[in-house]
């Protein structure tokens, strides 16, 4: 089964021919769509270039899909040669009202899988509702936060210039935020799955289930980590046989500089990065659970 459906934020009816909808509607539009096996747990994938997302768990077994036109909100660079305030000449435009252009956002659902995206132009706030063992690959890049709430499947998340926040969420998570916060509350912990909350411009505030069993690996280059839980530090883990042929070749081409000082004078610098994450085990240990930050702290929170 396949189904698309065209969400512009303009003016107009619903139109259904076969499986395909295209809807038109005030700046507010939703659409439901069911999934085409709705006894399993189905994906949804949300990728926005400008704009949020927010996915809330709901009790139906259809995914809805709500979308809003936000201000635009752009400056003079994405404005061009048609900003009318940079025309001396340009008429006036006192009293009046600058009214949204249509904006266009995708919804496609195969094989259980429902897929939400939208182009380049368009700038929107899509809210998603769907059952809470749904799976969730989420990505944004410019304009605003994902939420996600109560989803217990598992969740996979990017934001590049925006923050990140999960709540009361239940399955295994992959967030990374290059310019934002990440936040994170678990109602419980999937068995056996690792999980990783980084950020390279941000806090990283994670909060576990007290009784979580984990191995934890904590690293902040520019900042700090804290901690409630009872951490019992552990060492390193052993260099993979990769890194150790690394080594044994950055070995082999020191020996031979040392032969020969006058070859490969210009390439003849070595870094050698020191690990400054800190290792440990919580309620005796278990998944691999890495949270890590370059300008920002590390907290990892037990829920009370």
């Amino acid at each position: 089964m396949r189904m698309s459906r065209l969400l512009p934020m303009g003016a107009c009816s619903l139109l259904l021919i076969g499986g395909l909808a295209y809807a038109q509607s005030t700046p507010a539009n939703q659409v439901t769509v069911p999934f085409s096996d709705p006894t399993r747990p189905g994906t949804v994938k949300v990728s926005l270039i400008r704009g949020s997302i927010t996915v809330k768990a709901g009790t139906a077994r259809d995914v809805t899909v709500t979308t809003t036109a936000e201000a635009d909100g752009r400056g003079d660079l994405d404005r061009g040669p048609r900003d009318r305030d940079r025309r001396d000449d340009a008429p006036s435009t006192q009293g009046m009202r600058r009214l949204t252009k249509p904006a266009g956002v995708n919804v496609e659902e195969e094989n259980n899988v429902i897929t939400v995206s939208s182009d380049v132009m368009t700038r929107a706030e899509v809210i998603v509702t769907v059952p809470a063992a749904t799976s969730l690959v989420l990505r944004a890049v410019n304009g605003g936060q994902v939420l996600v709430d109560g989803v217990n499947g598992s969740i996979d998340v990017t934001n590049v210039n925006g923050a990140i926040r999960l709540t009361n969420v239940g399955g295994p998570v992959t967030a990374h935020a290059t310019n934002g916060r990440v936040t994170a509350t678990l109602k419980q912990v999937a068995a056996g799955k690792p999980m990783a909350f980084t950020s390279f411009n941000g806090d990283v505030d994670v909060t576990l289930p007290a009784s979580t069993k984990a191995n934890l690996k904590l690293r902040s280059d520019r900042g700090d980590v804290y901690t409630d839980f009872d951490v019992k530090a552990t060492q390193p883990p052993p260099r993979t046989a990769q890194q150790d042929r690394g080594r044994d070749q950055r070995e082999r081409d020191r020996v031979e500089r040392d032969r020969d000082p006058d070859k490969d004078k210009d390439k003849g610098k070595y870094r050698i990065e020191v690990d400054r994450s800190v290792y440990g085990t919580i309620n005796g240990g278990g998944p691999d659970f890495e949270l890590r930050t370059f300008n920002g702290d590390v907290f990892v929170r037990a829920a009370k």
